[in-house]
């Protein structure tokens, strides 16, 4: 924004509030050339930047100009961020500089500013937001200051009085404003929309945007506009690397199948960096290259939805400090994806969208059974992220209760805050606690028998191979269970208040009370036996008949077998020998 103002010595007669800060005027009687001139500046400035010419004639057909403000910025500011830019600077722009249109507003607001008037050059520079633009108006009118356009034309009529009243708004000016304040910002989202359909389509044709990824080359292509084609512009599309290709592939199956970290994949890829190469940042901006695989490399390959074969935009907002736009990465749910495969996929869409979840399941636990390498690491548990919770698919974590000899436990505890709107919670108990040595027990039994034993191929024949549904069973089960128990607990509240309630001397009141109380007690008792009895109606399942299956003492070897078959069935072992 660029922003004159003036004031000639006539004007401190008409107000005793007003200061000379320039020569007196060559016409003294022309107040209306006497006035403060305020030019919006951005693409404005940036116009007649190449016409200095043009700006001093306009300049030097008013009397007297006493201060200058003006910015280089977008006109797509709040108020509160304007007039802070230091891009001027990079301008050799010939007009004096008193300040943007922040310090305008600042001394409009003093009694003793130098101006009584400011000029722009047409309302809808003064912002491209058109409340932005109006409350501009309405503060300098505030303050007793005119606000007048050049390309409106300016008479003395406009100009305030000698006791500073301004003069009267007419109907068809500000009309006139505001239409061509609703035609900028209109301008402005019109242009806006019109790039964002040209990066939509951009993407959908499969053209990538900045550094490829790793696992990718580009190659070029002539620019589909003759005209930037002319220019030597081209259009660059995605190919597959063939050494790093492979990579990508690589890190998505272990990931996926084997649920490795970031920090143990980019291990794994260090040990043999000739076959697993390692990335190379664009240098600058505090990127350097280390010639090794990092967390944040792995986690760069397995969070770009590109390796799918679909070309994806608007994954990041890039920051704009100037505008005070914090950069972030959007959810997945605002980028742009072609519509179809534009380039070679290096992994499955399932594998991407499984290898996301692993990140969360795996977060604030070590996915490690090794010891913790800390030095205050006083022991280890052995089923270290092995033994996972049925209700929730979360892993338990280890304690240790000194109790006797001192017990290890595998706890599974949800916190409220975290889980509560999770669909498992309410029927997953406050607290679930295994003891380790019960566990090791059931472990080395089953494969004592199940694996190691004489009888193993016989009992793995017997296994039933149609596994029971889960039909939510189990789950319904503890839930009936958990409210009864809360209805238990109420019942108690209910009976302790009757026994300890004081007597007010006012038998009506005193009776209702009671009355109140039986109420609620029966209330809930009906409620509890309905629960008991839903309770008694899932669990009293029918006999079911028995089965031979051989003894697991019998010494005999088992008969010859497939193993095939074993593998087979090994898979869809009962876990319930393991539980």
């Amino acid at each position: 924004m660029r922003v004159q103002t003036a004031q000639a010595p006539l004007l401190q007669a008409l107000s005793s509030q007003q200061q000379v800060h320039a020569e007196a005027a060559s016409d003294p009687t022309d107040l209306h050339e006497e006035i403060g001139e305020v030019w919006p500046a951005g693409e404005q400035l940036a116009e007649l930047i190449d016409d200095n010419q043009q700006i001093w004639q306009w300049l030097q057909r008013r009397s007297v100009i006493v201060a200058f403000f003006w910015d280089v910025e977008s006109g797509r500011l709040d108020l509160d961020q304007r007039g802070h830019s230091d891009a001027h600077e990079q301008f050799d722009v010939p007009v004096p500089r008193d300040g943007g249109i922040a310090d305008l507003l600042d001394e409009a607001r003093q009694p003793a500013r130098r101006f009584v008037a400011v000029v722009c050059e047409s309302v809808d520079r003064l912002s491209r937001i058109t409340q932005v633009g109006t409350t501009i108006e309405a503060s300098l009118e505030h303050c007793g200051v005119a606000l007048l356009a050049a390309d409106e034309g300016i008479t003395a009529a406009d100009l305030p009085n000698a006791s500073g009243t301004l003069a009267r708004m007419r109907a068809t000016p500000i009309l006139t404003r505001r239409v061509k304040q609703a035609i900028a910002e209109w301008y402005v989202l019109d242009m806006l929309e019109k790039s964002w359909g040209g990066l939509m389509e951009h993407t959908e044709q499969g053209y990538n945007i900045g550094k490829p990824p790793y696992g990718y080359q580009v190659i070029t292509e002539p620019h589909p506009v003759p005209a930037k084609a002319a220019l030597g512009k081209v259009k660059r599309r995605l190919v597959r690397d063939p050494v790093r290709g492979p990579v990508v592939t690589t890190i998505y199956t272990w990931r996926v199948v084997e649920h490795l970290s970031y920090d143990q994949i980019a291990e794994r890829l260090n040990q043999d960096p000739d076959r697993y190469p390692p990335p190379e940042p664009i240098l600058g901006r505090g990127r350097r290259a280390i010639g090794a695989w990092t967390k944040g490399s792995v986690r760069d390959v397995l969070c770009n939805p590109k390796y799918t074969g679909h070309m994806v935009y608007n994954r990041r907002k890039n920051p704009r400090k100037d505008r005070g736009v914090p950069g972030k990465v959007n959810a997945p749910a605002e980028w742009i994806w072609s519509s179809k495969p534009t380039h070679e996929p290096l992994t499955t869409k399932t594998q991407f969208l499984a290898g996301t979840p692993i990140g969360k399941s795996n977060r604030g636990s070590r996915t490690s059974d090794r010891p913790n390498r800390h030095p205050a690491t006083t022991r280890t548990y052995r089923l270290r992220s092995h033994v996972i919770c049925d209700l929730c698919g979360r892993r338990l974590y280890g304690k240790t209760r000194r109790v006797g000899d001192g017990y290890s436990y595998y706890a599974c505890e949800p916190v409220p805050a975290h889980h509560a709107g999770k669909d498992w919670y309410a029927s997953h108990p406050k607290s679930l606690w295994v003891r380790e040595d019960k566990l090791l027990d059931a472990v080395r039994g089953f494969f004592t028998r199940r694996i190691f034993g004489p009888n193993r191929g016989a009992l793995l024949l017997a296994v039933n191979d149609e596994p029971e549904a889960d039909d939510g069973t189990a789950a319904r089960i503890i839930l009936l269970r958990n409210k009864i128990k809360d209805l238990e607990r109420q019942q108690a509240n209910v009976v302790k208040e009757l026994r300890e309630y004081q007597p007010i001397a006012d038998e009506d009141i005193d009776q209702q009370w009671r009355d109140q109380l039986r109420g609620s007690f029966a209330e809930i008792t009906t409620q509890r036996k309905d629960l008991q009895a839903q309770l008694a109606g899932i669990t009293a399942k029918p006999a079911t008949p028995t089965v031979e299956h051989p003894s697991e003492e019998d010494p005999q070897d088992p008969e010859p077998f497939d193993l095939a078959e074993i593998n087979r069935r090994l898979a869809r072992l009962d876990e319930e020998e393991g539980r």
